[in-house]
């Protein structure tokens, strides 16, 4: 009798086991943060030889930036994306880029095509970037390359491809860039030049008042005018080269750089380094 019972006590924690492991990985997958894909989905469909549909599947509790969508179209023949209008989105006070127009829900953008009427293979590129609101976490912009057959087709068996669309409103962004690349270099040298003037006079830049001036006082009395002058303009010129520095390498990442720098340890970095700094000025 007692083997049966220690047979039967064997046989059933043979079974618990796995199912407690089950029970563990499963509460440990809910902790996990989706992957990009899992959090939002995006398909091209050819709707017709001049029309395209792309579509975003927002998962619960994540969205997607409306100014971060974009779409460029690449082919050996001339081909072109219409101007297109983005649907309505929702404005969302954001943590890293403030307020801001989002899409909490799948959305269907409707493109269309001014092509050639034989059949090509195109590659759809689109642009886009989102974040986890659920997890609070941003994920890096996104681009992603589709082939797309397009046939070919017979102009009056279809609307014409030039009809009227909505013109999309430009962001900031867009409109500054516009407005670098159509005006002429002295033009923008000289705007720059006159923004970095009416900078000088907010109040960040007060804190570098002491700064320089503490490195100008520490030569002494016989400090001359042309001295005290090339001190300053040192001191000016490396700072704007290490931002500068600092510009490109964050350009050229082409990473949430933003999200990066949340993390506690770094914004703990910073502090201690600041303290440190400020310690000198005591003398």
């Amino acid at each position: 009798m007692k083997k049966h019972l220690f047979f039967l006590l064997i046989l059933g924690m043979t079974f618990l086991i796995p199912a407690q492991a089950s029970l563990f990985d499963n509460a440990g997958d809910e902790d996990m943060p989706p992957t990009q894909d899992e959090a939002f989905q995006f398909a091209i469909d050819v709707a017709s030889p001049t029309a395209l549909s792309a579509r975003f599947t927002v998962a619960p509790g994540n969205y997607v930036y409306r100014d971060k969508i974009k779409f460029e179209i690449k082919a050996d023949t001339p081909i072109q994306i219409l101007p297109y209008q983005l649907p309505e989105s929702k404005t969302k006070d954001d943590e890293i880029f403030g307020p801001t127009e989002v899409y909490l829900q799948d959305i269907n953008i409707p493109l269309s095509l001014n092509r050639s009427q034989v059949e090509q293979t195109v590659t759809f590129v689109a642009h886009y970037q989102g974040c986890s609101e659920t997890f609070n976490i941003c994920y890096p912009p996104t681009k992603k390359s589709f082939e797309l057959l397009l046939p070919a087709y017979i102009a009056t068996d279809i609307n014409s491809p030039s009809s009227p669309v909505a013109n999309q409103p430009l962001s900031e962004q867009d409109q500054l860039a516009k407005s670098l690349a159509q005006d002429n270099l002295f033009k923008v040298l000289l705007s720059f030049f006159g923004i970095g003037i009416l900078l000088a006079f907010t109040p960040c830049v007060f804190p570098m008042i002491p700064i320089l001036s503490s490195i100008i006082v520490g030569e002494g009395d016989n400090i001359t005018t042309r001295r005290a002058f090339t001190l300053s303009l040192v001191y000016v010129l490396a700072m704007s080269v290490t931002y500068t520095i600092a510009g490109l390498l964050t350009g050229l990442l082409g990473a949430n750089i933003q999200t990066m720098l949340q993390n506690p340890w770094v914004i703990g970095s910073f502090s201690a380094l600041f303290v440190i700094l400020s310690l000198s000025m005591f003398g």
